[in-house]
């Protein structure tokens, strides 16, 4: 009975010395509505209050190196810095705002061994992120991120099958607790709470890394936690468009040991409209790197795959052909729609100099240029890549507007880097890009505003061979998909 009482007291007192160890700050919104508090301990998290009530709890964050885990069983903070953030940001292209207040409350917590914990409190919501300053390279095994619930909580989440995926998902509204430890979900998610308090949670400025995704759990509480496609070992191209990856390495990212990793973003509100507003991924994306932008003109575009390029009432035979475009370059034109697209089949999809024997493309370019009608073309991303120099040179002598790159269909650190270079060579090249076949946005048209939009939604095109594009399903995409971003629906 003796060793009994001893051994509890033994225990009792570890874990009252490990809370009294345990470092806690604070920040809030400039509103002050939102506050995040944070514990740095053996298991660093954070919770999360809305008008003095927690709303959400993540009980450990945390980067796990080759060699090294952060912050660590024992972390030692050097430095607690706070600051106001309050900016204007003028986007090339409007957002849901010409003009968009940034204006937060941050800190910074700097721990010795050469990283910092950097944390955000909007009025709209919360974010976090990483920053290394390691010299070299060096690699991520995995990335720690727990969200815990109430028994309450409910979720609509777009459920995948795997890491090779277009992102179009439906949302069904599944309870927290009820989500397997094998169901994983793309992002955004977003969670409904009882009263009426909604949490989004997604990603900003997706860089050189994998995109997250979010599992259940198997213990009795309601938590998601986070899961990374690893990085490829092996690519096998299983069809003329599709990429497969055939072996995986053991860890997500191999990087620079001195970077910024992507902010961790939790949109927070009572009130759904205010889901709406919120262009907080956008705020969280990397500032514009481009000097000129005058040429970057978003518009309308008339779209030949959408009804099969099948015009009537005319004089010659509808299809892949000249003609065909001509009649859509002009109907462009008397409507005032400043693009039109030539969407698969205009050339060979593994060869984008091989063009459809119907079209004749110089003469197609000259009559658009007469008519003030810009042309966009649909590429297979892997075409593209392999062609890719050649390829723009040539898109940019034709006069071409803008690209439809398609059928990407991942998001690990492999597949994110190329969004990025293609990012930046069009933009090199003039020309605007909508990711087709692509993960949720993540702040990249920020960074390089010719991306336009991108897909990732189940959208309209899916009610040419389903019955799942229903009002219920669309009116669910502003308080979901949308909140990441622009969207080719």
């Amino acid at each position: 009975m003796k060793n009994t009482i001893r051994l509890f007291i033994t225990v009792f007192i570890m874990v009252n010395s490990l809370e009294a160890l345990a470092q806690k700050y604070q920040v809030y919104s400039p509103n002050q509505e939102i506050k995040i508090a944070i514990n740095v301990s053996a298991k660093t998290g954070f919770s999360v209050q809305l008008h003095e009530s927690q709303v959400l709890h993540v009980p450990e964050i945390g980067m796990h190196l080759t060699n090294k885990s952060l912050p660590g069983p024992k972390p030692q903070i050097k430095s607690a810095t706070k600051i106001e953030i309050n900016e204007t940001i003028t986007p090339v292209v409007a957002e849901k705002r010409s003009r968009l207040t940034d204006h937060c409350n941050e800190l910074t917590l700097a721990f010795k061994g050469d990283f910092n914990l950097v944390f955000r409190a909007y009025n709209d919501g919360v974010a976090y992120r990483w920053i290394l300053n390691k010299k070299g390279e060096i690699v991520v095994k995995n990335e720690q991120a727990s969200f815990a619930f109430g028994d309450q909580d409910s979720i609509y989440f777009p459920e995948e099958e795997s890491f090779l995926t277009h992102s179009e998902r439906l949302y069904p509204l599944l309870a927290i607790k009820d989500i397997a430890e094998k169901q994983m979900a793309c992002m955004p998610v977003l969670v409904k709470k009882p009263d009426g308090v909604r949490i989004a949670i997604t990603e900003a400025d997706l860089l050189d890394y994998p995109g997250m995704y979010l599992k259940g759990s198997a213990g009795d509480q309601p938590i998601l936690t986070s899961l990374f496609p690893p990085y490829p070992a092996a690519e096998e191209k299983t069809s003329d468009r599709t990429v497969k990856v055939s072996d995986a390495e053991d860890f997500i990212a191999k990087t620079s040991g001195s970077r910024s990793f992507p902010w961790r973003v939790m949109i927070i509100t009572d009130e759904d409209g205010k889901l709406v507003e919120s262009d907080m991924v956008f705020r969280l994306g990397s500032p514009n790197k481009l000097k000129e932008t005058d040429w970057i003109k978003p518009g309308k575009v008339a779209w030949d795959w959408w009804n099969a390029l099948n015009i009537y009432g005319v004089d010659f035979a509808s299809g892949i052909n000249t003609a065909t475009y001509r009649y859509y370059i002009d109907f462009a034109s008397e409507y005032e729609i400043p693009y039109i697209i030539l969407d698969e089949g205009w050339s060979d999809t593994e060869d984008l100099f091989s063009i459809h024997p119907d079209i004749d493309l110089p003469e197609l370019f000259s009559y658009a240029e007469n008519k003030n009608v810009g042309i966009i073309l649909w590429v297979v991303w892997s075409t593209l890549d392999e062609q890719l120099d050649e390829a723009m040179d040539k898109f940019q002598a034709w006069g071409v507007k803008g690209i439809k790159v398609d059928f990407m269909q991942r998001d690990d650190q492999k597949m994110v880097n190329y969004y990025e270079k293609i990012a930046r060579v069009a933009a090199e090249h003039k020309l605007l890009v909508d990711f087709h076949g692509s993960y949720k946005p993540t702040g990249l048209r920020r960074m390089y505003p010719n991306v336009l939009t991108r897909e990732g939604v189940r959208g309209l095109e899916h009610s040419k061979w389903s019955e799942d594009i229903t009002p219920e399903h669309d009116l669910i995409l502003p308080f979901t998909r949308m909140l990441a971003g622009p969207m080719d629906f």
